[in-house]
């Protein structure tokens, strides 16, 4: 009997523990919110005043049930895990889809105090079903996210607006309806980010404010405006390192738009963009774009510019190539129409295989030194021969050198032929023409076609594991970024390898296999 009871009570504080909830009625909130006492069902707005702090332990749920906001002027810290996230969302999702909502009003940061001394800090949680931006940050820079997931809200996942200078890293920003990220008159710093599937810009900028974006993906987002993937206005600056900007579509500048605006893009990759002119970049009216290190490829317009429409900007490519590109009217690779007021210098780099034509010049024509046109073009050093891609159609675009070291037919005419006066390669020879420098501190590569059979690589893309599997025997494999610079070198004793990518950062990689006979193998790799 005295056991039966135990079971009962069991049973009954299972069922308590179970059904714990936590009604806050609106107002000032500050403590802490601890997993027993979620979910926490906001009735009314909440606000962390200038003198207050909330935290937030992993796996609470904070479930707004009606057209509630949360503000934060003071401190909050909402730590979830990988395994136990923070939910931040809306208790009725009902006409979502169709923007007839009435959801909650997202996270609100204001920054009008002199109080923040501590950081505010979220980490490994999930802001959805907002009505409004999924975060807001007016004059509030002392913020960092991390690990976070901003989802299905009806303005921008996240809005940075007036000096908020804050740091992000490791975010996914996805199928939000005004756009991933705005920016406006501010700086932050985003790193290790996805940016996806949203519908409006990936990111949007304007003001002044220079805003750094470091190893990431921005795919697949589409406008009905102009920069699908990136879009900078008036006196915004913007830095992209080490970025893919893939498959995205607008008006004008699928890829990027740039109008008064400023945009530095390296070691990166443009490819798969559509829009009527610009389809990979799109810039006007005063605006500064710079590429350095930046393959351009498979962009399609359905005018002018398949790769790059350019009127009235300057323009500096450097070590770029510019290929694969289509537009329906005029210049698959650079259509460019400026006046004597501005500039458009090209170097080292490799315009070739864009349809209808490389180039496509109104008025001032640019300057082009040390590059692979095709078709020619009047300049030091430039030269129009086949560059003898590895594998173009497996958008393999370093270059062939079968017979290394021998300087005979095998070796692409783009290697060692840049501008002599230029920094070295890596491998400290002369810098060669376009994106991808060809390594001459290892061995001869094969053609992936006598390999492809031999080797699998999976997952990839890939988040912590990749695998590589052969029915050859490797015994070293190499990963660097698209620069060259060496990531990841590791010894192979048998036929099936997995590598541990947890700790680089998100982005675009080369992945090189040895044999005993110094043979490579190569393949792009993407770290998620």
């Amino acid at each position: 009997m005295k056991k039966g009871i135990t079971g009962v009570i069991l049973l009954i504080a299972i069922a308590l523990t179970s059904f714990s909830q936590t009604i806050i009625n609106g107002g000032d909130v500050s403590g802490n919110w601890n997993i027993s006492g979620s979910p926490f069902l906001i009735e009314g707005n909440i606000t962390i005043p200038a003198d207050g702090k909330l935290t937030i332990t992993p796996g609470v749920e904070v479930i707004f049930q009606g057209n509630h906001s949360f503000t934060i002027i003071g401190k909050i810290d909402a730590r979830g895990t990988a395994a136990d996230s923070i939910v931040f969302t809306s208790a009725d999702t009902t006409g979502f889809s169709t923007g007839a909502y009435n959801g909650w009003k997202g996270i609100n940061f204001i920054g009008y105090t002199s109080t923040q001394t501590e950081k505010s800090i979220l980490k490994y949680c999930k802001v959805e079903y907002s009505s409004g931006n999924g975060l807001f940050c007016m004059d509030f820079s002392n913020l960092e996210i991390d690990n976070c997931i901003i989802s299905n809200n009806l303005e921008f996942g996240i809005s940075i607006n007036e000096f908020s200078n804050i740091t992000v890293n490791d975010i996914k920003i996805n199928s939000n309806y005004a756009g991933g990220i705005g920016i406006n008159s501010s700086g932050p710093v985003i790193s290790n980010f996805i940016i996806s599937n949203n519908y409006g810009s990936g990111v949007s900028l304007t003001g002044s404010g220079t805003s750094t974006f470091k190893n990431g993906l921005i795919s697949e987002n589409t406008t009905s405006f102009d920069g699908g993937g990136v879009n900078v206005g008036m006196d915004a600056n913007v830095i992209l390192e080490n970025v893919e900007i893939s498959g995205n579509s607008a008006i004008n500048g699928g890829g990027v738009s740039c109008l008064m605006g400023y945009a530095t893009i390296t070691n990166s990759s443009i490819t798969g963009n559509s829009a009527a002119n610009g389809a990979g970049i799109n810039a006007n009216y005063l605006a500064s774009v710079t590429l350095d290190h930046v393959l351009v490829a498979h962009n399609n317009a359905s005018e002018n510019g398949g790769a790059m429409n350019i009127s009235e900007a300057d323009l500096t490519v450097v070590n770029s190539t510019i290929t694969d590109n289509s537009a329906q009217t005029d210049a698959g690779g650079l259509f460019l129409n400026n006046s004597s007021m501005r500039s458009a210098t090209v170097i080292n780099s490799i315009f070739w295989n864009n349809m209808p034509a490389g180039l496509s010049v109104v008025n001032e024509a640019p300057e082009i030194t040390y590059s692979d046109i095709e078709g020619g073009f009047e300049g030091e050093g430039n030269i129009d021969s086949d560059p003898m891609f590895t594998n173009p159609g497996e958008e393999d675009y370093t270059l062939q050198w079968e017979n290394y070291p021998a300087a005979d037919f095998t070796k692409s005419p783009c290697i060692d032929t840049g501008n002599p006066g230029f920094a070295y390669d890596p491998d400290g020879t002369t810098t060669d023409m376009g994106a991808f420098f060809y390594n001459q501190t290892s061995i001869t590569a094969l053609d992936n076609h006598s390999v492809e059979n031999e080797v699998v690589v999976y997952p990839n893309p890939a988040t912590d594991i990749i695998n590589v599997k052969s029915t050859n025997n490797y015994s070293r494999i190499l990963i660097t970024d698209l620069s060259g610079r060496q990531i990841k070198d590791k010894t192979v004793s048998n036929n099936l390898l997995s590598i541990n990518i947890s700790d680089m950062d998100t982005g675009i990689y080369l992945m090189v296999l040895f044999n005993t006979n110094g043979v490579a193998f190569k393949k792009k790799i993407v770290k998620k």
